[in-house]
């Protein structure tokens, strides 16, 4: 896990939430996978719990009859409660390896009225892991006293396997081991911040003014804009010196 993460990586948001809460505040949001979009995220049927009774208790077995499926059932149902509570439980937030998606502006850039902000992963690439993309579920066996590392596999697949109908999104995501709802952030691993095509030239620079004052010199800022005659949106840099 962790394997080829770029160097930046991208966050969608509104407006709003981009100025204020992520940039100025300087913090970002962690949220529950059953509070996603995709009602599969996270999916308990990725894993396939293989927990059995012990069988060597012969003796015992001789005495106090023991009914081994009903058992099995048991810890296999136990295993599938435990992974659907965890599921209400962990915090991952999610960040897009593309700044130009035109559904991803659409769908979480405010409808081009908002912003994506680039963040640096050099410093803690290891906590960045890509989504995978499949057609169709194959379960891989989770066993609670089997082998830890491929108990280690079967949770990572768990956390970072969905359809490829969501493909596009080019999802990586990095989770909070503290289980809390926000972080704080250094605002030097902020590198780039990209304005949605609808957003005026006005407000762009007012609120260019404003980040100057949280520590934000050093980003590059730039607006999407439409490339003529194509279905495609490319980054247009904003010369800041322009600005002051």
């Amino acid at each position: 896990m962790g394997e080829n993460i770029p160097v930046v990586v991208y966050k969608y948001l509104d407006f709003e939430t981009g100025i204020e809460k992520v940039l100025k505040e300087g913090t970002i949001k962690f949220s529950t996978p059953s509070s996603f979009n995709d009602p599969f995220d996270c999916y308990e049927v990725l894993i396939e719990p293989i927990s059995k009774i012990s069988r060597e208790q012969v003796d015992f077995s001789m005495f106090f009859p023991i009914n081994y499926e009903e058992g099995d059932k048991f810890l296999r149902d136990t295993s599938i409660e435990y992974f659907k509570k965890y599921k209400e439980e962990i915090r991952i937030t999610s960040f897009s390896e593309c700044y130009k998606n035109i559904l991803m502006w659409s769908h979480y850039g405010e409808k081009h009225t908002g912003l994506s902000i680039g963040f640096s992963t050099e410093l803690n690439k290891r906590d960045f892991n890509r989504v995978d993309y499949k057609k169709e579920i194959i379960p891989k066996p989770f066993d609670a006293d089997g082998d830890e590392k491929n108990n280690l596999e079967a949770i990572n697949y768990w956390l970072y396997t969905k359809s490829k109908d969501w493909g596009y999104e080019k999802e990586i995501r990095f989770i909070n081991s503290d289980k809390t709802e926000f972080l704080t952030f250094n605002p030097k691993i902020i590198k780039e911040v990209y304005f949605g095509l609808k957003v005026s030239s006005e407000k762009i620079k007012n609120k260019i003014k404003e980040l100057q004052l949280y520590g934000y010199e050093h980003v590059k800022f730039y607006q999407m804009k439409e490339v003529p005659n194509e279905f495609r949106i490319e980054k247009e840099l904003i010369n800041t010196e322009d600005i002051f």
